[in-house]
């Protein structure tokens, strides 16, 4: 749950310390079994797995219930967080 964090537009999941063909591979699989738009961003020398805006409502969807209340602002981008 503490892995991954707001961004601007969309959220990103922290693999930093994944190898990039294992961080392709969750990016493939949240698509392919949830079809959540994602791809590959580099973050301090290291791939991480970013959700795009337009497929966090879907991400919510699927986790939201099982996120702790202190941590569901990391559902939501950047910015627009009220509590």
């Amino acid at each position: 749950m503490d892995d991954g964090t707001a961004d601007r537009a969309g959220v990103s999941f922290q693999t930093h310390s994944f190898k990039v063909e294992e961080v392709e591979l969750l990016a493939t699989a949240l698509n392919h079994r949830y079809a959540l738009k994602t791809s590959l961003n580099r973050n301090k020398g290291a791939w991480v797995v970013y959700v795009h805006g337009s497929s966090v409502g879907a991400l919510k969807a699927l986790v939201g219930a099982h996120v702790l209340p202190e941590l569901a602002y990391k559902l939501v981008p950047r910015g627009t967080w009220t509590p």
